[in-house]
């Protein structure tokens, strides 16, 4: 836009914020200027989208891998699984064919004589036979289980429970301690800066407490999910439910970028005594 002043004409061009009400109008004396800059805020903003566009993509790839190892792993549980169903199912069919063993060797005891009923070497047979199968089972036992506890698959197993165990307990505690910040401090705050005499504004509430009420509700949905899995324990899939904190992950950008900015306002606003006493006050409970 091409405007004249007292000192000559001037051109300048606009700049139009989603999240603010006002236009920002910027001015230069000459029209090749103002062409460059309006280029140079063109690339800034594209050379940031793409930028994230990329670190979502890596992201994205790293996510995929590791679904791709969970499938791999559930595959491999699910085979050896079946195996010993297979397993267990000829051990049963042996345990029964055993058992009837035994039935028609009682059967032909009862039919026998007194005097045959009677032999010694006959009962000793019959003792060293159900001895006999009764040790070959156990033995067939301790292998399977000895040869599961030793493979890989029992290791990796063993591993995988060890991380989702950790990652159960480390999400409890962030819950609890993302609970104790809304409920102790952001609530109480919110209230207070709505009061005749706020101790601080909203915004600079919004500033310090930036979506903590907002990751405070995923995270007790995301534990809910665990816990739910964990009762299924030792099949667990959770693939899902990571799917469902990755659209998320703008929410935990602006968190982390807004750190810094959130420590600068809190550091202002404790200088009122006021926000200082009421923030001491909500600590010591």
């Amino acid at each position: 836009m091409r405007e004249k002043t007292q000192h000559g004409p001037q051109f300048s061009f606009t700049i139009t914020v989603p999240s603010d009400k006002q236009p920002l109008i910027f001015s230069t004396e000459c029209e090749s200027e103002c062409l460059l800059w309006i280029q140079a805020v063109s690339m800034s903003s594209m050379q940031r989208v793409e930028q994230e566009n990329m670190e979502l993509h890596v992201k994205l790839q790293d996510v995929q891998k590791r679904l791709q190892a969970e499938e791999v792993t559930r595959n491999e549980y699910q085979t050896f699984t079946e195996e010993q169903v297979i397993t267990i199912k000829r051990l049963r069919d042996e345990n029964f064919k055993l058992k009837k063993h035994i039935e028609e060797l009682k059967q032909e005891k009862f039919q026998k004589s007194e005097a045959e009923r009677g032999s010694e070497e006959h009962r000793l047979h019959l003792l060293v036979s159900s001895v006999a199968h009764r040790w070959y089972n156990l033995t067939r036992w301790r292998k399977i289980i000895d040869m599961y506890v030793r493979s890989e698959h029992a290791e990796s197993m063993k591993k995988r429970n060890r991380v989702l165990w950790q990652l159960m307990k480390s999400e409890e505690e962030y819950v609890s301690q993302l609970g104790t910040l809304v409920m102790c401090f952001f609530k109480p705050l919110k209230m207070a800066a709505s009061s005749s005499h706020p101790p601080l504004s909203h915004a600079q509430l919004n500033l310090i407490f930036r979506n903590c009420e907002t990751l405070y509700y995923i995270h007790q949905i995301f534990l809910q999910g665990l816990q739910v899995r964990m009762e299924k324990w030792p099949v667990l899939v959770l693939g899902d439910l990571f799917d469902m904190l990755l659209p998320l992950l703008v929410v935990y950008q602006d968190f982390v970028r807004n750190h810094a900015s959130s420590l600068e306002v809190l550091t202002q606003c404790k200088h009122n005594q006021n926000f200082y006493t009421l923030l001491e006050k909500h600590e010591n409970k």
